[in-house]
């Protein structure tokens, strides 16, 4: 275990500052996934004959379902990115900049 008064500690700016530059790229990601699993379901459930027949379902779809439920899907976003800087699991949110080991 590291002693606390031999580490560096972060400014509040910096912290705040990466706090909200990992925000959209977290947003990115989820977005991506939801999308996804949306689009596949989608895609699956039109017991489409070929690719084309799919595609062509899986596009309005996704954009049907973030239409319909992107402020809950954001608001669950925000308070999932909340969590996690509040765990300091997000890079440069954490009061203590690392240490390189010699």
């Amino acid at each position: 275990m590291m002693n606390t008064t031999d580490m560096e500690e972060r400014s509040i700016f910096s912290r705040i500052f990466f706090c909200f530059l990992w925000f959209l790229p977290f947003c990115f990601v989820t977005n991506s996934i939801i999308g996804g699993v949306v689009g596949g379901l989608a895609g699956t459930q039109a017991h489409a004959d070929n690719y084309e027949a799919a595609a062509a379902v899986v596009g309005p779809a996704v954009q049907e379902f973030f239409h319909k439920n992107g402020p809950f899907i954001f608001g669950n976003q925000i308070l999932a990115y909340a969590a996690l800087c509040l765990l300091r699991w997000v890079p440069g949110v954490s009061k203590y900049k690392r240490v390189k080991e010699k």
